[in-house]
């Protein structure tokens, strides 16, 4: 063991060792179900982790080992009830049997980011006080999966000019109006790539409308899109609004991101980046290629309790009649009635909806009196109630 190592680590594992102890599954797959007592693994003066084994020296390969010794019992015995798959079922599916590999891939950065555990939700939810309705993790056990967190590598950028995991943009303060983010340096082949949106400040945070992604000659696949404002340090899109979102753009075309808008509580001067889990190009994108999977989770829902107030209060302006309008909340398939134009249409809406606070959600702000958006149309506030319980019922079953 080297010289100067740190009492935390091992303090740690030891915290970590009772869960080691029954409630272990061995059909959930491969990897060190049990973990060996004896495995200590620690870090240096500088913080470098050290495992007993010296030949370990891969960054990754000493975070997979730390997982498999410390974390992969806590979540065997506190979160495969719900969320193994294919047995589990009551959650997200995101521990599959190979559990290191199935939690890396799940959703993305929003989910499990490597290197900051208060940004992966995978740590931040499973605690008390976040509406999380299984098994929080405990105090012990939360250092566990933060120091794991830590010791991830990021995600080492494509050197063929071909697929990139995770490229972000470089911070930017935005302008109110129109704003265009050069997407090129993000990939050897994303020239000409761009993301544009309009900018508002509201009182209560920043909102972006029309987001749009235009590919160059190559055209664009984006995959999940996670807008973050940095007030000064970093803090993701509490809704995710566009979780697991899926996007082809064919060469030298614009395609609306989702429902092309986000809602961001932050201050005045708040920058704002975006982190794409994938950005790559795709030059045999059709015209009509589109979404591929993402946007609403409960259309059914949408289409039951929603729908109608908005058809009936919004579909006037929002429809098609008037084109300022629709380009920033677009319910021109609000009356129609296909699979496909419901869920476009609960896209839209959901791109309105904080689901971390659903009654501050722009949607009632804007028309709820005494409103300060400048929207020209307001309810009277028996009917604004009533407008916002019959769209909440849908909201609250978005997760």
């Amino acid at each position: 063991m080297a010289r100067g190592t740190k009492s935390l680590m091992a303090a740690l594992l030891t915290l970590a060792a009772p869960f080691a102890a029954g409630c272990i599954d061995s059909n959930l797959g491969p990897g060190n179900d049990t973990p060996d007592s004896a495995t200590q693994i620690v870090t240096d003066d500088a913080g470098n982790i050290i495992t007993p084994d010296a030949a370990i020296t891969d960054p990754a390969l000493i975070a997979k080992q730390l997982f498999d010794d410390t974390v992969r019992p806590i979540f065997v015995a506190s979160c495969t009830a719900c969320h193994a798959t294919p047995t589990g079922g009551v959650g997200p599916g995101f521990l599959a049997p190979d559990m290191y590999a199935s939690i890396k891939a799940y959703a993305g950065v929003s989910f499990f980011k490597p290197k900051d555990p208060q940004a992966s939700r995978l740590l931040t939810y499973a605690q008390q006080g976040t509406g999380h309705a299984g098994t929080a993790l405990t105090a012990a056990q939360i250092p566990v999966v933060r120091t794991w967190i830590e010791a991830e590598p990021l995600a080492a950028p494509s050197g063929d000019g071909g697929v990139i995991m995770n490229p972000t943009t470089t911070p930017m303060t935005p302008v109110v109006g129109l704003n265009t983010i050069d997407l090129s340096p993000l990939g050897a082949q994303l020239t000409g790539a761009q993301l544009t949106f309009m900018y508002e400040r509201l009182t209560s945070g920043v909102y972006l409308t029309q987001i749009s992604l235009k590919a160059g000659p190559m055209g664009l696949h984006a995959f999940h899109p996670l807008f973050s404002v940095w007030a000064p340090s970093q803090q993701p899109d509490t809704v995710d609004t566009f979780y697991k979102l899926d996007l082809l753009v064919a060469p030298n075309t614009t395609k609306l991101v989702g429902g092309g808008t986000v809602f961001m509580a932050a201050g005045m001067n708040a920058q704002i980046s975006i982190n794409f889990v994938t950005l790559d190009p795709s030059p045999g994108a059709g015209a009509d290629a589109g979404v591929l999977a993402g946007g609403c989770k409960n259309v059914a829902s949408f289409t039951a309790n929603a729908r109608g107030p908005l058809s009936q209060s919004c579909a006037s302006c929002h429809a098609g009649a008037n084109a300022g309008a629709s380009n920033a909340f677009d319910l021109r398939l609000i009356n129609d009635m296909a699979a496909a134009s419901q869920a476009t249409a609960c896209a839209q809406t959901r791109g309105k909806i904080n689901l971390a606070n659903i009654a501050n959600s722009i949607l009632f702000q804007r028309v709820t009196p005494p409103q300060a958006t400048n929207h020209p149309f307001t309810f009277q506030a028996a009917q604004a109630t009533t407008f916002r319980n019959a769209v909440t019922i849908w909201a609250t079953l978005e997760p």
